[in-house]
């Protein structure tokens, strides 16, 4: 089975992240969700690191809520730590939702990061699934 793409978010963003769970699953991906992988007793931290340290690629969805939340915080952090020391191609990609700018990417993550930016349109998310595939090397 393929290593899966772990995705980081505000569970205020559920319904974007759903959309793109999807999109990613029926273009044969394995994405992983702490809302899906994640069951009671589970030591988090221990949990959580070891499925970043284990995916072929981190996505971060970037919205005011998450720019905000310690655990996505945190899950950047240990992404860009497992980026620094990866040799296999594992890439951080910021999936960024309306209404974040560059300037507010920039407190969260390095320049060098390719982000991909959803526009503020019916169709925003849809749209940009072309270019996230080609982030992820699909």
């Amino acid at each position: 089975m393929n290593q899966p793409i772990f995705i980081s978010y505000s569970s205020k963003d559920a319904d974007v992240v759903d959309k793109l769970r999807k999109a990613l699953q029926l273009n044969g991906q394995l994405p992983w969700l702490d809302s899906r992988q994640l069951v009671d007793g589970d030591n988090l931290i221990e949990r959580i690191d070891e499925s970043i340290d284990c995916a072929r690629h981190f996505l971060v969805v970037v919205s005011i809520d998450s720019l905000g939340s310690d655990w996505v915080q945190r899950e950047i952090a240990t992404a860009l730590r497992a980026a620094k020391h990866r040799t296999d191609g594992f890439k951080v990609i910021p999936v960024v939702l309306p209404g974040i700018g560059k300037n507010l990417l920039k407190l969260l993550l390095p320049d060098e990061f390719k982000a991909i930016f959803i526009k503020d349109t019916t169709t925003g998310l849809d749209d940009a699934m072309q270019e996230l595939f080609v982030a992820l090397g699909l």
